[in-house]
């Protein structure tokens, strides 16, 4: 079990003198609250006083109208605390959304948890200090300032109020511990429900176009089933916390208000100090009720606090493996191998439960097929092989020389959707190879049935490749792909959007034409795994050799 946090985060405030000033805001408020408070107590004893004992209604109309100014001015106090707590909130999501955002431009991210983090979940940063803040500050503050003056008006109710308030402690840390794991654990689900919507809209082409476009909706509902069990889970926890709460706030004030009786009758108090006594008394107990009650919907923001700091500030060295970026100054370093290697190389994506590692050796001219359905981990595998992301293990290309670190040189890759540049259609043919002659474009065009753009190849491409069908685009990735002179090429999908009889012609034409290569490809197709020497299952987060 994670240990507690504290009630609110030292990151909140930490290093940041706007937030520290804004927060001093929010106390001097809550002191002020408090002494309005004090004061309203006081006239609702003199208002009882005067219309029970003294009976002097003018006295007590002005009493009335006296105790409404207290309390209106009470009450804008407060709100005035509310939206400087609310400023302190914004700008701790608005410093948290920038430190991710401006690190995912160098650093790779998974969509699904920048997509959460930086929307959502930066979002909840802000209701988190808004409700937390003035409960907390009053806990210190109010609480304090008011059993002062419940104590100068007697010690007794003193007493009965300070045995209540050390039983609320041990509330919160027990509400505290059985809710901070539920908010971890609500936070993966929803990243992971997300990242599946995410993976089932980029890849709804391709799934469609092998009628599996109904697969998804079992793993998307279990998904949502996990997500609606942690987020009953966690209310369930609220609820009874609330409960427990209510239940000891009315047992110290049944206790008090019995006190003040029995000495009321006795003569030993006066009606006045009497009910400011027992009108304070609920709000000494407020504030730490308050926060208590937060505590268990704070504990989603700590979690994505604690989630975005894990991502900018993690460590590159608990990854083992090849380190490709210092390979890609070794752009042009080409040499012939016998075979790749994979050595318990694979990849880990927390908030999808996917640990994926594979063992595998696969020879020059031979393929290895990734299989699974779509949101399973193929394209996650693929992306830790190109340098996209982080990685376990390692990968290593074998030769009589030796064994060697697989370079990003020797990879020619092609995702599932590809890029393309503002540039001409040749410059985007030729990415991996700036010395492509003529002739090897026109064949690589012709191959994938493209000889009508021979004579287009000067034609500035829109960025995404947007004045080209989807088909196309996908048949010249292909011919971008065998372009290049790189021995290892891999392929996400590479037929997805064309139609059966091209995606046999093309297919059966790769296996000719990579006898020479290592060929990598993450497919639903089952002619790529029937002429694949290797395949690869991923299925439930986890990667199995079929052959």
């Amino acid at each position: 079990m994670s240990t507690m946090s504290p009630p609110l985060d030292a990151r909140v405030l930490h290093h940041s003198r706007r937030r520290l000033l804004l927060s001093g805001v929010v106390v001097v408020c809550e002191v002020t609250s408090a002494l309005f408070l004090a004061l309203c107590g006081l006239e609702i004893g003199d208002i009882l006083q005067k219309v029970v004992l003294t009976k002097e209604p003018l006295g007590a109309i002005r009493s009335v109208v006296f105790f409404g100014i207290l309390f209106l001015m009470r009450l804008g106090v407060l709100q005035i605390a509310n939206l400087f707590a609310l400023k302190v909130g914004a700008d701790l999501a608005d410093q948290y959304r920038s430190t991710l955002v401006q690190y995912s431009k160098d650093n790779v991210v998974a969509e699904s948890e920048l997509g959460y983090l930086s929307t959502d979940g930066a979002n909840s940063l802000i209701g988190y200090v808004q409700r937390l803040l003035p409960v907390l500050v009053g806990s210190i503050t109010v609480t304090p300032l008011l059993l002062l003056f419940v104590l100068s008006q007697g010690l007794l109710y003193f007493v009965e109020l300070l045995i209540g308030l050390g039983v609320l402690p041990v509330l919160m840390v027990v509400i505290g511990r059985a809710t901070r794991d539920k908010a971890v654990e609500k936070l993966d689900v929803t990243i992971r429900l997300n990242s599946l919507y995410l993976d089932t809209l980029k890849g709804i082409g391709t799934l469609k176009s092998f009628n599996k476009a109904k697969v998804q909706i079992t793993s998307i509902s279990k998904a949502a089933t996990e997500l609606k069990r942690s987020t009953l889970s966690v209310l369930q926890i609220a609820f009874a916390s609330g409960v427990a709460l209510d239940t000891l706030v009315s047992i110290v004030v049944a206790v008090v208000a019995v006190s003040i009786g029995i000495r009321l009758n006795d003569g030993g108090l006066t009606l006045r100090a009497g009910a400011a006594i027992l009108f304070v008394t609920p709000e000494v107990f407020a504030p730490i009720r308050g926060a208590a009650l937060q505590f268990h919907a704070s504990q989603d923001a700590v979690a994505v606090l604690d989630r975005i700091d894990s991502i900018v500030n993690k460590d590159k060295e608990l990854f083992t493996g090849v380190c490709f970026d210092d390979a890609r100054t070794d752009s042009e370093v080409h040499f012939e191998f016998d075979d790749l290697e994979f050595r318990d190389f694979g990849v880990v994506v927390v908030e999808r439960s996917i640990a994926l590692q594979l063992s595998v050796v696969v020879e020059r001219g031979r393929w290895l097929a990734v299989t699974g359905e779509s949101g399973s981990g193929k394209s996650s595998l693929l992306r830790a092989l190109v340098g996209e992301s982080d990685f376990v293990g390692e990968i290593v290309v074998r030769s009589k020389d030796g064994a060697f670190p697989l370079l990003l040189s020797q990879i020619a890759y092609m995702p599932a959707v590809p890029g393309f540049f503002d540039a001409s259609l040749w410059d985007n043919l030729a990415l991996y190879e700036s010395s492509t002659s003529k002739k090897q474009i026109y064949e690589a065009l012709e191959f994938v049935g493209l000889s009508d753009l021979k004579d287009r190849l000067t034609q500035i491409v829109v960025p995404g490749g947007a004045n080209f069908s989807s088909g196309e685009r996908q048949r010249l990735a292909i011919a971008r792909t065998i372009v290049s002179k790189r021995p290892v090429w891999v392929f996400d999908e590479p037929t997805a959007h064309l139609n059966p009889q091209l995606e046999d012609e093309i297919l059966r034409g790769l296996k000719s034409l990579s006898r020479e290569k290592i060929v990598i490809v993450a497919t639903h197709s089952k002619l790529a795994a029937s002429l694949s020497e290797h395949v690869a299952e991923v299925s439930e987060g986890r990667c199995r050799l079929l052959k």
